[in-house]
């Protein structure tokens, strides 16, 4: 199967935006001064995520395709800068 990229536009002004669901344990919690989250650092429990487009489906699970996170890259402030994904056959409906 060939793979390509997958690049979202947006239909209107704005960022493009999808909904990701992927389980989490929170491994840390850390405050600031003054006792606000200053950041939360996060181990995923499962490489399985589900992927929705805003507005498709009435609930998180519909409408959801099922993927395998098979890269991440950070950017250099830590922020996640490219979510690779490989659909897979469970749960959700493919080619949404």
């Amino acid at each position: 199967a060939d793979l390509a990229p997958v690049q979202l536009t947006p239909s209107q002004q704005g960022r493009p935006s999808v909904h990701v669901r992927a389980p989490f344990e929170i491994a840390t919690v850390e405050f600031s001064p003054s006792f606000e989250i200053a950041s939360i650092v996060l181990s995923s429990s499962s490489k399985n995520v589900s992927v929705q487009l805003p507005g498709n489906g009435a609930s998180p699970a519909e409408g959801a395709s099922i993927f395998e996170m098979t890269s991440v890259q950070l950017a250099g402030n830590g922020e996640i800068d490219l979510v690779q994904l490989s659909l897979t056959g469970a749960g959700g409906k493919q080619g949404a």
